[in-house]
């Protein structure tokens, strides 16, 4: 942890001999690593294990005055105290129910079904949907002028051709398909559990990562969540902090309007949709409030006007010209003008040739072998202050679960996310401690935004 610390998550292949090699500068010989170790030792095997061990006295000293040399000593110390419980939430997994994710596979593979002889029909053949150069002859043959099948280039032509949205449509749920409902299934162990491998420093900004299978971004579809479940005398509590990197982007790019908002409890994507109708929030209808959200996740980042508009038609499904994208940006940038200096000022150190981004707490991430690019140094401190907060959140409430006694188990966790299994009886208290410990890691972060956590508690997940 300490080295993928200083590597900012760039690294993976923090072994022994890697960071021995990388802070001390010496090779260590791995040939007995694969000997047979049974039975009586061999001289070059305990030479070897020697060695090993010998050198961790160099290396911890190595490794803490770098760590103090580039003051992210705080961020080890965040990390190591949250070993125990992401080694835990590996160890335990998170129940599966095999009977209802299959009834949702069925459901999802008899939607895509239908998609797919709704696109045969009208085309006028059948193909591989999948395949990238069959859907380009078969849209070639039914007229269409394209190069490419890619989805910015569909979305472009949805308005001319209605059967691209089908086509989009289709691409989702067979994404969906092969890589949850059915790419989950080989992972299912002998006791209805999903273990995956799960990466404590897993993004250079600090947040954790999964692999076979990635239960770290299970889709936010009820359907497919409320498939995780608790085992049997157990609930689970799902604690999700409430727009966390608006409130984070609020504070660190000193806007008023939002920092006021939050503190009064407003709906922040109702505010930005009321500006731009020009209406009162409670006039707003639900698609109109929608293109708030749109707007406040996509361009609080620096999407320009064309990324916000495939952003808009890949996420939500909310289509509108290049032209009207730009009015929005418009009208987002002088509803928060601040938002758009500190981009301003990020582009201006971007062009000085900025190659590193840290958090508040001071999680650092140096781009050594090419520059950023302007959406990195914007987004960096941001998502990386989210991770270190998330953390914080883990950890004391690890302590606090131990000096409670309580039977409890962390079993998820994503972007500002975490869940928790516990014992039927202690949920209420395991909850109550959850949210203090949630609040309480990004106080001084956010203030005087406060932290908001929404919780909800229950046999599935959901």
């Amino acid at each position: 942890l300490g080295i993928e610390v200083l590597k900012a998550g760039a690294t993976r292949q923090a072994s022994l001999q890697f960071t021995v090699k990388e802070l001390l500068n010496i090779l260590l010989d791995k040939a007995e690593q694969t000997s047979d170790w049974k039975g009586e030792l061999s001289q070059a095997q305990l030479q070897y294990a020697a060695n090993d061990a010998g050198s961790l006295v160099k290396l911890i000293t190595k490794l803490q005055s770098r760590l103090e040399q580039t003051r992210l000593s705080n961020i080890a110390i965040l990390e190591y105290c949250c070993l125990p419980a992401v080694v835990q939430m590996q160890q335990r997994g998170i129940y599966l129910d095999h009977q209802r994710w299959q009834r949702v596979r069925s459901d999802y593979e008899q939607q895509r079904d239908r998609l797919e002889s709704k696109i045969y029909q009208e085309l006028g053949k059948k193909f591989n949907i999948v395949s990238s150069k069959q859907l380009l002859v078969a849209l070639q043959e039914y007229g269409v002028e394209l190069k490419s099948t890619n989805s910015n280039t569909l979305i472009e032509l949805v308005k001319e051709y209605p059967i691209m949205t089908t086509i989009l449509k289709y691409r989702s749920l067979n994404t969906t398909i092969s890589t949850f409902l059915k790419g989950y299934e080989e992972h299912i162990q002998p006791d209805s559990r999903l273990r995956g491998n799960w990466w404590q420093i897993g993004t250079r900004t600090g947040r954790t990562s999964c692999t076979e299978p990635n239960l770290s971004n299970i889709p936010k579809i009820p359907k497919i969540r409320s498939c995780f479940a608790a085992s049997e005398g157990y609930l689970l509590i799902d604690a999700d902090y409430s727009q966390i990197e608006l409130r984070l982007a609020a504070k660190r790019m000193g806007v008023p309007r939002l920092i006021e908002a939050f503190k009064q409890g407003k709906d922040i994507h109702a505010l930005t949709a009321s500006y731009v109708y020009d209406c009162e929030i409670d006039e707003l209808k639900p698609e109109q409030r929608k293109l708030g959200k749109i707007a406040n996740l996509g361009l609080i980042y620096g999407m320009g006007a064309e990324k916000f508009r495939l952003n808009a038609a890949k996420k939500f499904n909310v289509y509108f010209t290049l032209e009207r994208s730009k009015e929005l940006r418009d009208m987002f940038f002088s509803l928060y003008p601040e938002i758009e200096e500190y981009h301003q000022q990020c582009r201006r150190n971007w062009q000085q040739g900025q190659q590193q981004a840290q958090s508040t707490l001071g999680r650092l991430n140096i781009w050594s072998h090419k520059s950023p690019k302007l959406n990195q140094i914007i987004n960096y401190s941001i998502q990386a202050d989210c991770a270190d907060l998330l953390k914080q959140a883990i950890s004391d409430w690890y302590l606090e679960s131990l000096h409670h006694k309580l039977d409890v188990y962390l079993v998820l966790t994503a972007y500002d996310q975490l869940v928790i299994e516990v014992r039927e009886e202690q949920a209420q208290s395991a909850t109550e401690i959850l949210e203090r410990v949630m609040i309480e890691a990004g106080r001084d972060l956010l203030n005087p935004i406060p932290v908001v956590v929404d919780l909800k508690v229950g046999k599935y997940w959901s």
